[in-house]
């Protein structure tokens, strides 16, 4: 997971979340020529508030129920913390200087 929220300290709005949503399906979706290293992810998109309770958006990266049967959850979550790491690093590239991009590997 990855949540990204402005540098100003204002919420995001609806056009913050459409260059979101929109920065992200291109790292998943790619340029065409290639496989993106983040083909297999499967984006859902929510709210995500900051430690001030202001609002910014939060990019889920994988589909599958942290409430583990076996007792896995732990190691479901370290096997996605390396991802979340690099598709912050590389959604941060693409949107620049607005926004802080931090990876998220947790329950939420």
């Amino acid at each position: 997971m990855v949540r990204i929220h402005r540098v100003d300290g204002t919420g995001t709005d609806q056009i913050d979340t459409a260059l979101i949503k929109r920065a992200s399906k291109e790292l998943v979706f790619g340029n065409g020529d290639r496989i993106s290293d983040f083909a297999d992810c499967d984006l859902r998109f929510g709210g995500s508030c900051d430690e001030n309770h202001v609002q910014g958006v939060m990019v889920g990266l994988t589909d599958y129920s942290m409430e583990d049967e076996d007792g896995n959850e732990d190691m479901l979550i370290a096997r996605d913390e390396p991802l979340a790491e690099r598709f912050a690093e590389q959604l941060q590239e693409k949107l620049g200087l607005r926004f802080q991009v931090a990876a998220y590997a947790g329950h939420w």
